[in-house]
């Protein structure tokens, strides 16, 4: 597990550092997609995730749902082009989920790749997750999380 200034990276997952976004392929070939730590410390309490319904087609970049904090809307881009195949209703009822287990329960969708090998490529894995999270956090002027009492 990668630790950048109180945010966990899992080492197994690809990223996409720009949209705080992560990938994990799964043994049916699908991909399950979720928010880094990183992007919940940015966004703070999340009270809704609203996502674009099963089926719909979806292209790299481009929204494929919306979380709601307070007074703020943001979109969720995709890191990948596919059709999603399932939305975590576990996040859509209780959207806290996303921020408390954001690589675990709180994912949001599993999509259908549909050109995984160009795209993933794209991806930060590995060694670069950390120094392309470090640059990230400098140009948000991310200090860290507060210290736990």
């Amino acid at each position: 597990m990668i630790e950048l200034h109180g945010c966990a990276f899992p080492e197994t997952l690809r990223y996409h550092v720009e949209h705080n976004v992560w990938v994990r392929r799964d043994d049916d070939a699908l991909v399950t997609i979720g928010a880094t730590s990183y992007g919940c410390a940015l966004a703070g309490e999340i009270v809704s995730f609203v996502p674009k319904r099963a089926g719909t087609l979806v292209e790299r970049d481009r929204g494929l749902g919306v979380v709601e904090l307070f007074k703020v809307v943001h979109a969720v881009h995709s890191p990948l082009s596919g059709r999603i195949a399932s939305v975590n209703e576990a996040a859509q009822a209780d959207p806290l989920l996303i921020t408390r287990d954001p690589y675990g329960k709180g994912w949001l969708i599993r999509l259908e790749p549909l050109d995984w090998d160009r795209e993933a490529a794209l991806l930060v894995t590995g060694d670069a997750v950390t120094e392309a999270f470090r640059r990230q956090m400098y140009l948000d002027g991310f200090a860290g999380l507060p210290a736990r009492e």
